[in-house]
């Protein structure tokens, strides 16, 4: 069942209304220990192939600037593969073929990367 958010997220209009419905149909609520509960690993982080795509029309209300840029400039600092996609934060409902053709291309970069092909 849609909660108010996830239907304020995508307005009417903002999608064909059959995608919209298909997608809140799925959208359920994200358990709150997500964000505070800690994980603990060793070692195996540094060893994922890491990326950061930003999605570039994503829009934020004036009083907090842009929250993503922090985490952006972090990922473009570290050398991460860095893509932008002209859509909002959904990018799997705005854009899927979009998404699906980074994400096969960053894969592609990660795998070259494990063989050490540059």
């Amino acid at each position: 069942m849609p909660t108010a958010l996830s239907a304020a997220l995508f307005p009417v209009g903002s999608l064909p209304d059959d995608i919209r419905a298909r997608y809140l149909a799925r959208v359920r609520d994200q358990p709150a220990a997500t964000f505070m509960e800690p994980i603990h690993l060793e070692g195996t982080i540094d060893r994922l192939p890491r990326a950061f795509v930003r999605c570039t029309a994503a829009e934020f209300p004036a009083e907090l600037g842009d929250p993503i840029e922090a985490c952006a400039r972090r990922a473009r600092a570290a050398g991460w593969p860095y893509r932008e996609l002209p859509a909002p934060h959904d990018p799997q409902v705005f854009d899927p073929s979009g998404i699906a053709t980074i994400l096969h291309e960053l894969a592609d970069v990660a795998s070259a990367s494990a063989r050490g092909v540059r």
